[in-house]
């Protein structure tokens, strides 16, 4: 019994890993990608940084999102799930769970699997490995079901884990949001204001026009 719940445990913890990873690259996509925000036409879409920035953090997005949904991973969460299942008398629950309620949780994961098989083409042809024809490569999934997807595997993993240890595992993690971005647009906003007085008779800005924009 004790070597099942070692097992279960050492599933949990990789697995929460993972989780907590992916909750930060959201943020961090979400700070970049972010089009009704001031800045986001003239410092992202038109910044060749910041796509390959936003590309790599989506691209290591799906390559952990993908170790969670596939059935050859083994920290996917389907496994997680029949593990439980399959030893649901072996295990030192802290509160021990029905088959019941743990194909509910199956019944879940396989709720958002409409976009498994575009997170595995994404993984395998186009960002873990270089297909010949990746420019045809054809998907259908939205930065939104990323989310929710990734909403959906941490659900499924608090109600297990709660089940064994009783932790509570909430994802909100404390995220200093980066204002390189917006600062990078006030000093790009400050430097029009410059170069446009001398295109016109008014005078020179003024130091309320300036300030105006950093406190912005």
């Amino acid at each position: 019994m004790k070597e099942n719940s070692e097992i279960l445990k050492h599933k949990l913890t990789e697995i929460r890993e993972i989780l907590l990873e992916l909750e930060c690259l959201k943020q961090d996509i979400r700070s970049i990608h972010n089009p009704e925000e001031e800045y986001f036409e003239r410092m992202i879409k038109k910044s060749r940084f910041f796509y390959r920035l936003y590309l790599n953090y989506t691209k290591l997005f799906v390559i952990d999102c993908h170790k969670l949904i596939d059935k050859k991973e083994h920290f996917n969460i389907l496994n997680l799930i029949n593990y439980s299942q399959s030893n649901i008398d072996k295990i030192d629950w802290h509160h021990k769970p029905t088959h019941s309620s743990l194909e509910k949780l199956k019944t879940k994961f396989l709720k958002t699997s409409d976009h498994f098989g575009d997170i595995s083409l994404l993984r395998n042809k186009v960002f873990a490995h270089t297909d010949r024809k990746k420019s045809e490569i054809k998907y259908n999934i939205t930065l939104k079901d990323f989310w929710e997807i990734l909403t959906s595997l941490q659900e499924i993993f608090r109600e297990v884990n709660l089940h064994f240890d009783n932790t509570n595992w909430q994802f909100q993690i404390l995220y200093p949001e980066p204002n390189a971005i917006k600062n990078s647009y006030k000093y790009l906003k400050i430097k029009d204001l410059y170069f446009n007085s001398f295109k016109s008779d008014k005078d020179i800005f003024t130091k309320e026009e300036v300030k105006k924009i950093i406190r912005s």
